[in-house]
This record gives C-alpha cells, structure tokens and sequence, in this order.
C-alpha cells in the first residue's frame, strides 16, 4: 500500500541535476504525487513534469510572495494551463504569507481572491499556502468559497479551533513534516484530534525533512515518515492513515484526474484502492 504525497515542488533549483533521479526513486514508494506551482514559470514546468508521469499531477497558481512580481498576461497564461492541460488538477499554491512585516497584504488578499474566484470558474480545487495568517485565510474562504470551492490548506501550523471551522467550510488540512519532531506538541495535537477523513499528508519537498531526515534534501517518498506518525498519533495502523489520506486526496483532486487516466480511474473506487496500493517494494 503505498501513501500520496499531496504536496512536493518537483522543479525545485534544489534538485538541479537529480529531478529524474529523485522522481524514479519516489513512483516506487509512493501512489501519486502533486506538484503546485508559485509562478507562471513554475506552472510550466510543474505542467511538464506531469505530462510524462501518469502518476504526477499538476497544480498552477501565484505563491504568496510571488504577487508583487505577476503581471496579467503571467495570469492568463497560467489560466491557460488549467483550462487546457488534462494534468491540472488544482489552482495553487495560493494564499498569504504574513511572515514578513514588509509585505504587501492587500495585494496577497486580492491575488488569493482572484485564486478563488478562478477556482469556482474552472471547477478547480485549491492548494493554499497559510502562514501567520490563519484569520484572514479562513475569513475569506467562509465569504468567498463556502461551498462553492473545496481545497487543501497545506503544511497546517494553526490552531484546532480555525482547523476545525476549515473543515466546516469544505477544506482538507495536510500535514508534512512538522508532525514528526516531537517538539511539535501543538500540530501534533491538532493532527491527532481532527477527523482522518479530512486529513491530507504531504512532504513540501525539496523543504521541511521529516525528523527522521532532518538537515537533509526532503523528497516524496518521505512523505512514509508523516503517515507513520500521524498512525502513532491516532493510534491505528499505518496502512489505514494511507488508505483514507489517499481516497482523500482522490476525492478533492478527481474533478480531472480521472480524465483518459486508467490509474486514476481505478483509484477513484475505493475498493480497488488497496488493490491498487498493495504493491510489493
């Protein structure tokens, strides 16, 4: 049985010279992969590496603190992509990054409200990047994509109560590495709390190694030592943290994933989701 990772940057500069290498490595231990994009640049690429993989999809989107630098046709072209690229499953990584105190906060807002309206457009879900901006992010989520849009807050570091009116307003909380230092008594109460069935797992690679690869390159395949430990934190059986988080994330991202993709297709039944998983590594 093998687990998704729901977020990992593939195109990543850190990979310079290893992209295939670290990719072959990672489609045998891991189901399928999503790669989300921070600019049009990336969009593109995140597109490529999707169009020769069947078991790599796509997202497209402006990170948060690429908004000061996209111009209009950067958004209509990453439009595009989501509207004609059958390997588009999601619009992201959107959102705001309120980490720096010089940031331009209206335009994050106006660019992540632009995210979510395209998102109800093309029938997308969305990847959002949340950081030290819990409030906001799910204030304008409940006024602008209750229940017209449904996504994934990725990399989850806020508290129960906004996690659980998240998931109240159609939202999945992934969780990466963070869930695996034990220092990490918070996220590690949240994730052990909230229902599995709205969880996500995700490893942010080439970024946030789990403790057990810690001051090393992270990479997908890793994404094993999150769903070991969220197990422990629930106290069940690893193989049924990787079903459900799995059926999970074909559940969200299905919308165009089944699109002419046998492997997805039979994803997508959940009783073939073990025989699909069940492999021998």
């Amino acid at each position: 049985m093998l687990p998704v990772d729901s977020h990992a940057h593939l195109y990543d500069a850190m990979y310079a010279g290893q992209t295939e290498n670290v990719i072959s490595s990672a489609l045998g231990r891991v189901g399928f992969i999503i790669c989300p994009s921070e600019d049009r640049k990336t969009s593109e690429q995140s597109v490529q590496i999707a169009s020769g993989e069947c078991r790599i999809f796509a997202a497209v989107g402006i990170h948060p603190l690429h908004t000061e630098h996209v111009s209009g046709e950067d958004w209509k072209q990453i439009l595009s992509l989501a509207h004609h690229s059958p390997k588009v499953v999601a619009l992201g990584e959107t959102g705001l990054d309120f980490f720096s105190k010089n940031c331009d906060r209206e335009l994050q807002k106006y660019w992540f409200s632009r995210h979510i309206q395209a998102a109800g457009e093309l029938h997308l879900p969305l990847i959002i990047h949340d950081r030290k901006a819990h409030g906001e992010i799910l204030s304008l989520l409940q006024k602008q994509a209750h229940g017209v849009v449904s996504g994934v807050i990725h990399g989850y570091s806020g508290s129960l109560e906004t996690a659980k009116a998240l998931i109240n307003t159609g939202f999945y909380i992934s969780f990466g590495g963070s869930i695996t230092y034990p220092g990490s008594r918070r996220i590690r109460q949240v994730a052990s709390t909230l229902p599995l069935d709205r969880i996500l797992i995700e490893t942010d690679s080439p970024y946030q190694a789990p403790f057990e690869k810690h001051g090393e390159l992270n990479v997908p395949e890793n994404v094993w030592y999150v769903a070991q430990a969220l197990a422990k934190l629930k106290q069940m059986p690893v193989s049924e943290v990787i079903e459900t988080t799995g059926h999970n994330a074909a559940q969200l991202f299905e919308a165009k994933m089944g699109n002419n993709n046998p492997f997805i297709e039979k994803l997508f039944q959940f009783t073939g989701l073990k025989e699909l998983f069940c492999i021998d590594i």
